[in-house]
C-alpha cells in the first residue's frame, strides 16, 4: 500500500505542478487586462485581489513543499518582509511613544487640541491606505508562487508567447486611441494621458515600461525560430510573424511619447542582441549562422539609426514628451527634493505604506498648487524610503543584490537549456529597476505582475533537461 500512496501522491504533485503554468499564464493576462491603473479602476483592482487570495495560500504552500532549492526563497523573504514591515505599522500604539516617533509631533498638537490625546494611534499616518497597500501585493505574490511551482518546460514554451502578444495587443489599443483621438472609448480608465497611445493602461510611461519589458521575451521566440529555420517548413512565416511583433512593440514604445521610454529602448535593444546571440546546450556554436548573425547586427544598426532620425525629425516630438523634466513645480526634480525633505522629517521610521498622497501636500508652496497634484513621487525608492522608513532601502539593497548575483550567473554563468528565457527576465526587470528612478512602475498590477513572473523566472532552479522549443519534426532520409 506505500507503494501505491507514493506513487499516487506523485502523480497528483506533477497534474498541480502542470496546472500551476496554465493558471499563471492566465493569471498573468487577467493583470495585464484589468490591471493598468494605480489609482483608477478600482472594481478591476479588487477582482484581481480576490482572484489572487484564492490561489496564494495554496501557491506558496506547494511551491515550499515542493523539493526545488534556489534563490527563490530570498525573493519570497522579500516579498514577506514588505509586507510585514507595513503589517507593523498598522499596530496601535500608546500616546507618549506615538507623538514621540519623528513626523508625528505636530499631529499630536491637534490631537491634544481635539481631546484625542489618550487614543492609541498607529505608526502609519494613513491606515486606510496602508490596508490598501497591503492587498495590492496579493496579485504579484500569488504569480511568483505559481511560477515557481509551474513546470519549467510548459513555462518555457509559453511565456514568452503570453507576454509578447499581451505587449501586440497593448501597442494596437494605443494606435487605435491615437487615431480615435482624446475622445476614444479605447481609454478604459479616468483620469488618463487622453490623445496619447496608454494602450492598456492610464499612463504612457506605464505602457513604455511594460512593451519594453515584452521586447526581451520577443527575442527569445526569434532566437527558438533561428534554431529551428532550416528544419520548419513554415520557417519563414513563423520568422516573419516574430519580426513583425518586435517591431510592433518598438514602434509601440515610440507611439506611447515616454521620454523615459526613449532612453530604455536603446540598450534593451542590445540586450535583445545578445539574447538573439545566446548559445544553449542545444546550439553551442551560437544562435544561427554566421549570415544570420551579421544581418541582425545590420538591423540592429539600421533600426538604431532609423528611430533617431524619426525623434530628431518628427513633428510629434514636441508632445511626446510627457515626462517632464524642467523645474516647474510639477517636474520630478521638485518632487524629489519635497520628498526627500519628507523622508528627513519621518526618519527612521517613515510614514507608512500608502501614505504618500496625504503626506506629500504639506510640502507644497500653497502659492502655486492647482487642481493637478502629486500622487507619487515618481521615483520608487524615494517613495518606498519615506513609506517604509530605514527598512526600505535595506530590503531594496537585498532585493538589487539579488537581481544582480542572477544577473550575474545567467550572464556569464555555464550554458543551460533555459538560458535565453532567464536573460529575458533579468532584462524585463532591469526596465523595472531603472524606470522606478523616474517613476512608479510596480504600482500597477500589470507591471507588477510581469515583474513578478520575470522575477519567479530569474531566481527559479534551472530545467535539468533540454527545453523544446519547437514541436519536434520527423526527417526522412530519402
Amino acid at each position: 500500500m506505500s507503494i501505491f500512496r507514493r506513487v499516487r501522491r506523485r502523480l497528483s504533485k506533477v497534474r498541480a505542478v502542470d496546472g500551476a503554468g496554465g493558471l499563471g499564464l492566465g493569471f498573468l493576462a487577467l493583470c495585464v487586462l484589468f490591471g493598468g491603473a494605480s489609482q483608477s479602476g478600482l472594481a478591476q483592482t479588487m477582482m484581481l485581489q480576490v482572484i489572487a487570495c484564492g490561489v496564494m495560500l495554496i501557491a506558496l504552500w506547494r511551491a515550499w513543499s515542493i523539493d526545488r532549492d534556489g534563490p527563490w526563497k530570498g525573493a519570497l523573504f522579500l516579498f514577506a518582509a514588505l509586507i510585514g514591515v507595513g503589517a507593523i505599522q498598522l499596530i496601535p500604539l500608546p500616546p507618549w511613544l506615538w507623538s514621540a516617533i519623528p513626523g508625528r509631533a505636530e499631529l499630536a498638537q491637534r490631537a491634544d487640541l481635539m481631546e484625542l490625546s489618550a487614543v492609541w494611534m498607529p505608526l502609519s499616518l494613513a491606515p486606510m491606505d496602508t490596508v490598501r497597500g497591503l492587498f495590492r501585493f496579493l496579485p504579484p505574490i500569488a504569480l511568483f508562487g505559481l511560477m515557481i511551482m509551474a513546470n519549467r518546460e510548459v513555462l518555457s514554451r509559453g511565456l514568452p508567447w503570453m507576454v509578447a502578444l499581451l505587449g501586440i495587443l497593448s501597442s494596437a489599443i494605443g494606435f487605435l486611441q491615437i487615431f480615435g483621438g482624446p475622445d476614444s472609448w479605447l481609454y478604459f480608465y479616468d483620469p488618463t494621458n487622453r490623445g496619447n497611445a496608454t494602450g492598456l493602461f492610464a499612463n504612457v510611461n506605464h505602457q513604455s515600461s511594460f512593451l519594453l519589458m515584452a521586447l526581451p521575451f520577443v527575442a527569445v521566440l526569434l532566437a527558438r525560430w533561428a534554431d529551428t529555420r532550416r528544419q520548419d517548413p513554415w520557417g519563414n512565416a513563423r520568422g516573419g510573424v516574430i519580426f513583425v511583433m518586435g517591431l510592433t512593440l518598438v514602434t509601440g514604445v515610440l507611439a506611447a511619447g515616454s521620454f523615459a521610454g526613449y532612453l530604455m529602448l536603446g540598450p534593451v535593444l542590445i540586450a535583445c542582441f545578445a539574447i538573439l546571440q545566446t548559445p544553449t546546450s542545444e546550439t553551442r556554436g551560437g544562435t544561427g549562422s554566421a549570415l544570420f548573425r551579421g544581418l541582425a547586427l545590420i538591423g540592429l544598426v539600421c533600426g538604431a539609426v532609423a528611430l533617431g532620425y524619426l525623434l530628431v525629425t518628427s513633428p510629434l516630438l514636441p508632445g511626446l514628451g510627457v515626462t517632464v523634466i524642467d523645474q516647474s513645480d510639477l517636474s520630478r526634480p521638485q518632487i524629489f527634493e519635497r520628498t526627500g525633505a519628507a523622508i528627513g522629517d519621518h526618519f527612521p521610521f517613515g510614514s507608512g505604506l500608502g501614505s504618500f498622497e496625504a503626506v506629500y501636500p504639506a510640502y507644497e508652496d500653497p502659492s502655486v498648487v492647482t487642481a493637478t497634484y502629486v500622487n507619487h513621487a515618481h521615483n520608487e525608492y524615494l517613495q518606498i524610503f519615506l513609506e517604509f522608513g530605514i527598512f526600505g532601502p535595506l530590503i531594496l539593497l537585498a532585493a538589487l543584490a539579488l537581481w544582480g548575483r542572477q544577473t550575474l550567473v545567467i550572464w556569464w554563468g555555464p550554458t543551460g537549456a533555459d538560458r535565453r528565457l532567464r536573460r529575458a527576465a533579468s532584462v524585463a526587470l532591469g526596465v523595472v529597476i531603472l524606470h522606478s528612478i523616474v517613476d512608479y512602475p510596480l504600482r500597477t498590477a500589470a507591471t507588477a505582475g510581469v515583474a513578478a513572473v520575470a522575477a519567479a523566472v530569474l531566481t527559479a532552479p534551472a530545467s535539468r533537461r533540454p527545453v523544446r522549443t519547437e514541436p519536434a519534426l520527423k526527417q526522412v532520409v530519402l
